[in-house]
């Protein structure tokens, strides 16, 4: 399997999934915890309140988000560095990169260690995040800092 459809499954499983609209933290979501509609015809606009979606529709938008949005955006924030970190470590940034918008921004601990390609670091740093916003993905965090573990040797 490729990065894009590794990282498509793990998010439909942390994210679940919801065919109406939902508030969260600053905007509407739907689909895949996704704050944009993608069509069928693949046009995409912020969801509204009275937006509904299917499995269909949330699938693509989720993949037109990684592949155009969250992977490019990580690469970039990563560096050089990106390439030389195993597959399970990109997975878990790309969960990341996709729950906190940016992980340069707002997780400078775990971006310092993925750029130093030091998987324990990164392990670690993502484990120290399950405490943000009060634990609300305590599990999430450990199920990524899980991932980075499982490809140190």
């Amino acid at each position: 399997m490729s990065l894009e459809s590794n990282s498509a499954e793990l998010l439909k499983r942390f994210e679940g999934y919801s065919s109406k609209p939902y508030w969260d933290v600053d905007a509407y979501r739907l689909g895949f915890g996704s704050d944009t509609l993608t069509m069928p015809d693949g046009t995409y606009r912020k969801v509204k309140q009275t937006d509904v979606t299917t499995p269909e529709m949330a699938k693509k938008d989720l993949e037109r988000r990684l592949v155009n949005e969250f992977i490019p955006r990580v690469k970039r924030e990563v560096g050089p560095s990106w390439n030389k970190l195993p597959e399970p470590a990109q997975v878990a940034l790309v969960s990341l990169q996709y729950n906190y918008g940016s992980i340069a921004v707002k997780k400078p601990k775990i971006l310092a260690a993925a750029r130093a390609g030091d998987l324990k670091a990164l392990s670690q740093a993502i484990t120290d995040a399950q405490t943000d916003n009060a634990g609300v993905n305590a599990k999430r965090r450990l199920q990524e800092a899980s991932l980075v573990q499982s490809a140190i040797n």
